[in-house]
Parts: C-alpha cells; structure tokens; sequence
C-alpha cells in the first residue's frame, strides 16, 4: 500500500478538521427567546444620558402591582447606594424602562448587573420560585441629542398610557412626579393629583420617589431636552 507523501497529509490535516478552528454554530449560545446578540456594547461619553430596557421572561406575573413596586423601589434605592445613576424611571407590566447616567460601560455593566441579580433574587423570594427572572441581556440605547432625550423621557413616563390607549393618563409607577417642568415636556394635561386623596398622600409619594432618584448631571437631562421645540 502506498505511503502518502508529506504534502498529502498536511492537506488531510487541513481540511479534515475535528475541534480545532472556527466552525458552525460556534460561540456562546443565545438564550432561548433571546431577541438580541451577545455583541460588545458600544461606547459611550459621560455626557450622554442611556436608556436602559430590562425584560421579565415569560410566563412571570405583571411587576405592576404594590407588593411587587415595593420590592422594585427598594432594589433601585440599593442600586443608587451601590453607585448606579438612575434618573427616571418607570414600571410596566413586564418591562422597566430606566434613564441612568453613567462615567463609562464598564461601570454600567456592574451596576446593572447588580440591581438586576438583586432585584431577581427579591422577586424570586417573593414569588416563591427559582430561576431566571429578566432576560439575559437588557436593551441599551445612548441618547446622544436633546431630540433624543426629550423622546426618551416622554416615552418612559407615557409608556403606560400608550399601552393602555388613555392618553395624558399619570403613571404612579414611575418618577413622572419629580420631573421639574411637565409643561415643556408637553405633558401638561397629565393629572399627577387624580391617584391620590389630597394633598399630603401627594407629598408623601413624591418625597419617596425623590429618595430614589439620583439628580441630573448631565447637560442633555438638565438643560439640553427643553431647548427643543
């Protein structure tokens, strides 16, 4: 039986393959349901405010509800003590929409990785359950124009009301009520008063949810938004 010669086994080598090498399918696994790819995230400059998307999986009861908004106050106000900058925020049924301010990835990486493991394991408790509670990798969208922001912010406080078709209706599980100037954000006609019975329950809410939120820093959250018309 003829040998074969040096260069014939190189090329059986080559194209032969059994581990080695790149090859389908390759890589680190999408989770089940998973809409986004394990990609890098993109930079981003400290000046830039982020909108943050963090999903429940499915089949998890809504996170709209007292006993579960309690548990998610209280996980944002640890996040805050921990270093994360949440702006604003708001609660639906299934999702949290978070505006956050952040000095680079990096950091925002812990910091979110940190209030989603903490928040988890507090919905996990009060469940009486096991396992995941949010999709693998939350939705990040750097707001990079005053036009942005400003559409951020009316998307994050209005969502419900888009969602539920009752326009200028108040959501009292968001930060709607510690926004400065409701007025130049064109949400005048949102009544903040028709969920609570006088003035002092108001007070009360508002002073809460002010506890919870870190102040704007940047020019885009503090100034840049009103400029647009």
């Amino acid at each position: 039986m003829p040998t074969k010669n040096l260069k014939t086994i190189q090329l059986d080598l080559f194209t032969n393959r059994g581990r080695g090498g790149k090859r389908t399918g390759a890589g680190r696994p999408r989770s089940k349901g998973s809409l986004l790819r394990h990609q890098t995230r993109p930079e981003f400059k400290v000046s830039q405010p982020l909108h943050v998307n963090v999903k429940l999986i499915k089949g998890l009861p809504t996170l709209r509800a007292k006993n579960k908004f309690k548990l998610i106050k209280r996980g944002i106000l640890k996040a805050r003590e921990r270093g994360l900058r949440i702006i604003h925020f708001s609660i639906q049924s299934n999702h949290i929409h978070l505006l956050i301010e952040s000095e680079n990835k990096r950091e925002l990486g812990r910091g979110m990785q940190s209030f989603c493991i903490s928040l988890a394991k507090s919905l996990n408790g009060f469940l009486k359950r096991q396992g995941k509670v949010f999709v693998e990798r939350y939705h990040l969208h750097i707001l990079k124009t005053p036009t942005e922001v400003r559409n951020a912010l009316r998307y994050i406080f209005m969502n419900f009301a888009k969602h539920t078709r009752t326009p200028h209706r108040f959501d009292a599980y968001s930060s709607l009520i510690c926004f400065p100037d409701k007025i130049k954000l064109g949400l005048a006609r949102v009544n903040t008063y028709a969920l609570f019975k006088g003035k002092l329950r108001r007070r009360e809410f508002k002073e809460e949810m002010n506890l919870l939120i870190a102040p704007a820093e940047s020019w885009f959250l503090k100034i840049g938004w009103s400029i647009v018309k």
